[in-house]
């Protein structure tokens, strides 16, 4: 049973290494066609893309635009590349058969704020990208737009439970060694 954790572990953590190395590029390369005949991406629905670019403007993407709509998009990816690090950390002891341990504890703490870290960089994202893609409008057609809804409550509920379990698995592999050491 544990070379098929291993094993298993080992398939997972590399998909997430492959989604690491293409999440970044994936960004740039939607923002870079975004409303071009290169824009696969949105033309065969391949993501969902939350921010409809025709809400905000009817102008054109300047590549002034385009570039400030990927540094914006670097901080809710910035924090779910983080909250991907730490699963490959988690797989990785996972692969190496420590599953109960303080260390492997405390990614599932690390894991439980990426969901709250999140929340945060999408709510600053969200107000970020309605200013930029809005920017080049005309005075007074600008907009900020600001939006938690129930898929944040959800992520926070989400990371609170991940906390709990990391706590939880945290205490009993203290427990577990004061136990060893008692005699």
């Amino acid at each position: 049973m544990m070379q098929k954790i291993q094993s298993y572990s080992r398939n997972i953590r590399c998909t997430i290494q492959l989604l690491i190395c293409l999440l970044p590029l994936g960004v740039i390369y939607y923002w870079m066609t975004a409303q071009t005949e290169m824009d696969f991406i949105s033309r065969f629905g391949i993501v969902s893309v939350t921010h409809e670019i025709s809400a905000y403007t009817a102008l054109p993407l300047t590549i002034e635009t385009r570039v400030f709509a990927i540094i914006a998009s670097f901080l809710p990816v910035g924090v779910l590349l983080y909250g991907m690090s730490v699963l490959v950390k988690l797989f990785r002891r996972y692969e190496t058969g420590d599953i109960f341990s303080v260390d492997t504890a405390n990614y599932y703490r690390r894991l439980g704020f990426a969901f709250f870290f999140w929340v945060i960089a999408n709510l600053v994202f969200v107000g970020l990208i309605s200013v930029i893609l809005s920017f080049n409008n005309p005075p007074g057609e600008r907009i900020l737009s600001l939006s938690l809804g129930s898929v944040d409550i959800v992520t926070v509920l989400c990371g609170f439970m991940i906390l709990t379990v990391g706590w939880v698995m945290r205490e009993a592999q203290l427990i577990a060694e004061e136990h060893q050491h008692t005699i």
